[in-house]
């Protein structure tokens, strides 16, 4: 029985092949004049931005940037100088092209463009904006993060080597441009990471102890899309029918996720990726097992129903059917570290084990431990890291 719960996913979704060419007017629509681009040299090295700050133009709006200093894992520092080169204009509105970093970048800082202050002594923690911020377009070019429609945003504390998670209504993007074009020249690995990474949403949301059947009905298609399209893509990169279905799987994950919220694979993710340094598609993909198991009799009954759902069995025992998806799990890894070479092992990917202490604890004091089905115990996750190691 539902006794209580809660779906809010405010953000406008457009979705087209070549909708990044076409979306100024919504930006105008905000009554903007002074628009804010922020991107990466990696994004403006394909050309991508051209199209983009060319209709910005076109429509009598001023482009302040673009700004293309972003970093891996938003670090504050970098959230700090863009802010601040945005504070410096009039801006009206923000439209942020990129992966998570940027669009994360983007979020973090339009926090203190629009109500300044200090982004950890003011606003860490949940629920902590006072007031809506600027209007955000964001357009995604990877497939996976889904921060295109979410309310979080993670930034790295480059001092401390800690990542940071804000939560709060006002970060979720006004608009969200799903152009598949812009996924084409993703390699493998990227390719894979990212698709993981929403994999990953989509199961968390599905265990979460705060899902619903909304976020229930999200998350499976999402999962099913992604099992389905991966490999396929990974054979067909070219393939626009593959990268659209691959995209809208990851926003359908972010929805779900954000109301659902995820649980210790992100936690763990999110200390393998501040202590190592690594990407954060790449180190779900580290932590997938890992968490899956920690949360195995915890989650028996959610993860036997989407090895029905998914056809991985037909198996109405939940030990069997749980048994089942993880060995599809497994396997389904190996042939995604085959063919876009991702390490399958925290020691493959040379991570030293001398470090699993600092990883379990970080973990265990995530965000995200509050909303998994299993309680997070550092002791307890560091035998499940040396086990998995």
């Amino acid at each position: 029985m539902y006794e209580y719960f809660q779906f809010y996913s405010p953000t406008k979704v457009i979705f087209g092949i070549g909708s990044s060419s076409d979306f100024a007017g919504e930006v105008a629509g905000f009554g903007a004049k002074g628009v804010l681009v922020v991107s990466d040299k990696g994004v403006a090295s394909h050309g991508i931005l051209d199209r983009i700050l060319g209709q910005i133009t076109s429509r009598g709006m001023e482009v302040i940037g673009p700004y293309l200093d972003v970093k891996k894992d938003a670090p504050i520092s970098v959230v700090n100088d863009f802010a601040q080169f945005g504070s410096r204009h009039g801006v009206d509105a923000i439209v942020a092209v990129g992966g998570g970093s940027v669009i994360d970048t983007a979020k973090a800082a339009n926090i203190l463009i629009t109500h300044g202050g200090d982004l950890m002594r003011d606003y860490a923690g949940v629920q902590t904006i006072p007031s809506s911020l600027k209007p955000l377009v964001v357009v995604p070019t990877t497939a996976g993060t889904g921060s295109e429609v979410t309310s979080v945003a993670v930034v790295l504390d480059d001092k401390a080597g800690v990542k940071h998670s804000f939560v709060d209504d006002f970060l979720k993007p006004n608009v969200a441009i799903l152009d598949p074009e812009l996924t084409l020249s993703m390699p493998p690995h990227l390719t894979s990471a990212t698709a993981v990474d929403a994999f990953s949403h989509a199961l968390e949301a599905f265990t979460s102890n705060m899902r619903s059947p909304i976020s229930d009905g999200l998350a499976l298609e999402a999962l099913y899309i992604i099992k389905k399209h991966l490999i396929p893509a990974l054979s067909d990169p070219m393939n626009l029918e593959l990268r659209s279905k691959l995209m809208v799987a990851a926003t359908l994950a972010g929805m779900a996720f954000d109301n659902a919220m995820v649980g210790v694979v992100h936690g763990i993710a999110h200390a393998i990726g501040a202590i190592f340094g690594i990407s954060h598609g790449e180190a779900v993909f580290l932590a997938l097992p890992i968490g899956v198991s920690y949360n195995m009799d915890a989650a028996k009954e959610r993860y036997a129903e989407v090895a029905m759902r998914l056809s991985i069995s037909g198996e109405a025992c939940e030990d069997l059917g749980a048994s089942a998806f993880f060995d599809w799990l497994s396997s389904w890894r190996r042939e995604i570290s085959r063919k876009a070479g991702l390490a399958l092992s925290l020691s493959e990917k040379g991570l030293s084990r001398e470090k699993l202490d600092r990883v379990a604890r970080l973990a265990a004091a995530d965000g995200t431990s509050f909303y998994n089905p299993r309680e997070v115990d550092k002791e307890e996750l560091l035998r499940y890291l040396l086990k998995y190691y």
